[in-house]
């Protein structure tokens, strides 16, 4: 019997920068990037599955492609969208990297549902 099976790829990239060094408004400040979520240290925030509270151990900044959901597992437009992004800021990204206070992560994220 064949596998007449279609998958679709959700896939998108997001830069994270976790910090204790410096608050997610002056990040926004030194990039002029407006991130997708910011949180900061000693904010009180609740889980959504279990309902308890928390206080945030760091400040955090991030910024995000846009979701893409396709039958080709195909990265290079969430790659270009950066490449777009840090060609001019170079050395703003290099700052927050080389500051021991800051972690930066870069984050590929592809899931694969079944369809049909």
């Amino acid at each position: 019997m064949k596998n007449n099976a279609i998958y679709k790829y959700k896939t998108y990239c997001e830069l994270v920068i976790v910090t204790d060094g410096i608050s997610p408004e002056e990040i926004t400040r030194e990039t002029q990037i407006k991130p997708y979520r910011q949180f900061i240290k000693g904010e009180i925030f609740r889980a959504k599955t279990s309902g308890s509270e928390g206080k945030r151990a760091n400040n955090l900044w991030a910024i995000k492609s846009d979701t893409i959901i396709s039958e080709v597992e195909d990265i290079s437009a969430h790659i270009q969208y950066f490449r777009n992004i840090f060609k001019n800021k170079v050395g703003v990204f290099q700052k927050l990297k080389t500051d021991e206070k800051n972690k930066l992560n870069f984050w590929i994220w592809i899931e694969v549902d079944e369809v049909g």
